[in-house]
């Protein structure tokens, strides 16, 4: 994950845009919260490697 989005020189505005278009997105679909709050919690796991932290 890290080494995939190195050249991509992301900071935490650019991961939370995303987050929030998964989060609109699953609302949108009728996703229960409690599913998309298990979702966030999944992606926010990756936070770091994405953002090179």
């Amino acid at each position: 994950m890290r080494e995939a989005h190195a050249h991509l020189n992301l900071n935490e505005s650019h991961f939370n845009a995303v987050a929030g278009h998964l989060v609109a997105t699953l609302i949108e679909l009728n996703v229960p919260q409690n599913l998309i709050d298990e979702v966030v919690a999944i992606a926010l796991t990756t936070k770091k490697d994405v953002l090179g932290n």
